[in-house]
Parts: C-alpha cells; sequence; structure tokens
C-alpha cells in the first residue's frame, strides 16, 4: 500500500460546498501525506436524472457504471497545495476521465453538496474505495459512503455528526499574519478593527433598506463606544440593489469609520481572509452557513446579523442555535455576549479521530507517520 494517501475531490462549483471539501482535506493533510486531485462533477439532464439515480446506486457496480455515464467529468489541479511531506501533492492528468480507471488511482473520495452526492457513490462503488460525504444525501441511502459528516444526527452507524464543519481558516496562521497584514492595510496599532462580512437574500433571509440602516448605526455605535475602526465587504450575493443602500448609508457615517470597504458590484476583491486576519471582532449576516463557519472558525468574537425577514428551514436554524449554545457566536441582540469557544485544533482532532475509526485506509496512514524509520 501506497503511504501517500490518494484522494479524489469531487466539486459541482459551488464555492461554499467546494471549501468545505478543501476544508476538511486541508485538516487531513496535517495528519496525513496525500496525493489530491479535483475532478468537477455536473449531472446531466439534472431534472431527469435526479429521481433514478437512487435506484440505479442500489444496484451495486452496474448502477454506479450508469450513474457515472450520466455525469460531465473534468479533472484540474487543486487551487491548495503545500510540500508533499506534509500534506497535498498537486496533480494533473490529460487523459479522458473514464479511459483508465483502476482500484489503484484512488483510496478516498472526498465531496460535500448534495449536487455531487450522486457523483459520490458511483465512484466509490466502481472504483471500490471509501469515501467520505458532507451534507445532505439526496434520499441515497445512507450506507453508500463509508462516512457521512452532518452538523445534525441522521441516525445511521456511519453518520458523525460535526461541532463545525471543514474551512480553509486557520486561526493560528491568521495570528500569525495579522500584523502584516495590518501593515499592508495601513492600518495602525490602537484602536481595535472590527469587520463586517455581508452575504444576500438567501436560505430564508430577505433584506431590505430598514435592514442596513440598522447594521451601520449599529457600525456608528460601535465607533463611538470602542472607537473602532472597520473593514466592510459584500459579496457577489449581496445584489447591485442592495450595494447601493450599503454604500449610501455607510457615506453617512463620521469620517474615518470605515477603514476599506469592498463593495462588490462595483469592484469585486476577495478580501475575506485579510479583513478575518486584521480584525478583533467579526460580524456577519446570518444568510450564509459557510460565512458563519468561516468567521467562527477564526475563534475570534463572532456576532450574526439578522434581517427582519428571516425565516430558515430547521435544519439551518437548528445548525445556528447549536453555535450559540456552545458559545461559538452570539446574534445582535446579545450584547452581553462577546467572545468565541471554538477550539478549533480540538474541533479538527475530534473529527479525524471519528473517521479514523470509520475509514481503515486513514488509520494506516497514521501508524505508517508514527514509525521511525532508522537511517
Amino acid at each position: 500500500m501506497n503511504p501517500k494517501l490518494k484522494v479524489w475531490i469531487l466539486s459541482d462549483g459551488v464555492p461554499g460546498h467546494v471549501n468545505q471539501a478543501y476544508g476538511l482535506v486541508k485538516w487531513m493533510s496535517d495528519r496525513y501525506g496525500m496525493s489530491c486531485l479535483e475532478i468537477s462533477a455536473r449531472i446531466r439532464a439534472r431534472n431527469l436524472s435526479r429521481p433514478w439515480m437512487p435506484f440505479l446506486l442500489r444496484r451495486g457496480r452496474r448502477g454506479a457504471r450508469i450513474a457515472i455515464f450520466a455525469h460531465r467529468w473534468k479533472m484540474s489541479m487543486p487551487p491548495l497545495a503545500v510540500e508533499p511531506n506534509q500534506g497535498l501533492m498537486a496533480e494533473h492528468e490529460n487523459h479522458s476521465f473514464l479511459d483508465k480507471l483502476s482500484d489503484n488511482d484512488v483510496d478516498l473520495i472526498i465531496s460535500a453538496g448534495g449536487n455531487t452526492s450522486f457523483a459520490n457513490a458511483a465512484l466509490a462503488a466502481w472504483m471500490n474505495c471509501d469515501n467520505i460525504f458532507i451534507g445532505s444525501r439526496r434520499r441515497l441511502d445512507s450506507e453508500l459512503f463509508k462516512a457521512h459528516l452532518t452538523m445534525e444526527p441522521v441516525g445511521k452507524d456511519n453518520n458523525i455528526v460535526m461541532e463545525l464543519a471543514p474551512t480553509l481558516i486557520d486561526p493560528v496562521k491568521l495570528r500569525q499574519d495579522a500584523p502584516v497584514v495590518k501593515e499592508k492595510l495601513g492600518i495602525k496599532e490602537g484602536n481595535p478593527v472590527y469587520a463586517l462580512i455581508i452575504g444576500g437574500d438567501g436560505a430564508g433571509f430577505r433584506y431590505q433598506r430598514d435592514d442596513w440602516l440598522r447594521f451601520v448605526r449599529m457600525m456608528k455605535r460601535y465607533r463611538d463606544q470602542d472607537l473602532a475602526q472597520w473593514l466592510v465587504t459584500t459579496s457577489r450575493r449581496t445584489t447591485r440593489k442592495n450595494d447601493t443602500l450599503i454604500k449610501e448609508y455607510l457615506d453617512s457615517l463620521p469620517e474615518g469609520s470605515v477603514f476599506e470597504r469592498v463593495i462588490w458590484s462595483d469592484a469585486p476583491r476577495k478580501v475575506m481572509q485579510a479583513y478575518l486576519s486584521a480584525a478583533d471582532r467579526i460580524f456577519v449576516t446570518a444568510d450564509s452557513m459557510s460565512m458563519i463557519t468561516e468567521c467562527i472558525s477564526t475563534e475570534k468574537p463572532v456576532t450574526l446579523l439578522y434581517p427582519r425577514l428571516s425565516a430558515p428551514n430547521e435544519r439551518y436554524r437548528k445548525a445556528i442555535d447549536g453555535f450559540v449554545r456552545l458559545g461559538f457566536c452570539a446574534r445582535e441582540e446579545e450584547r452581553h455576549r462577546i467572545g468565541n469557544n471554538a477550539n478549533m485544533r480540538d474541533i479538527r482532532s475530534t473529527l479525524l479521530d471519528r473517521l479514523e475509526e470509520r475509514i481503515e485506509a486513514l488509520r494506516f496512514r497514521k501508524h505508517l507517520s508514527s514509525i521511525s524509520i532508522p537511517e
């Protein structure tokens, strides 16, 4: 057996899903040597194919083969890479995806989000390898996944309930990088730095003019109370209409209140990682589970902001309630609660230990890494 774990990461192109899968791979790379390949999986004729996918995948390898051909596949080099002796090694294959498949090509398949659930189960059955799936399994039998990671129990032996979904945020690196990031942004030491991370309509949340006005008034209150300097970024989901309202209200703040802002519809820039590094405290709209999780992963105080019109589904609401109950974050009205009890090292270690209980290949690689080879 190759001491390097060969991993396929399935992608549906949805940033929140892809980042969860890469987050798990990054966590694993701290413990195991890995060689990774990203594979884009898109189901053909989605509305027609989805209903019969569960039926096919209950038919073993024969059904799995049909399910594989019902997808479009594309290989690409993973955007995440570290030194081979400590983590991921990017690989790139030029041949057609189905030309040279063999059982030796992969040890583990990982994906997140229901769009990849069928592809994950089909490839694992065809390649006779272990697989990990994060999220809703879309009517599939849970037994099709060696480990099924969720935020709530689903009552199956292979189900691992996570305290927090994996992300690419490394709190230790954020703290180490903070002085350099602040210097690049031109932020001087002294007054606290607060970040406002803004999403948009979705997941049962709908924003109106009064919500943006309330959030900006909150910013002014903290400016007056704590002498806070603000970093603000909207996102691709905010929309130009909401961006225009946000700009209008931000312009009404006293001069110097906002140190830097990124309005996505005007000039999009990916600044979230830098802002999370520089910030002493983080405020994030509650419409995006991936944004909330990334903010919590900083181990910095996190406050959730809700629009007046919010009706998330029960699963989403329970996940946020769990974060609040664990002390990972607080809601806007809970001003007395400042802190973040998330210990990412413990959260990561607990999840990897649970995965090793389910997946023999991980136990084997951990055993190899603990063996001292004499010179």
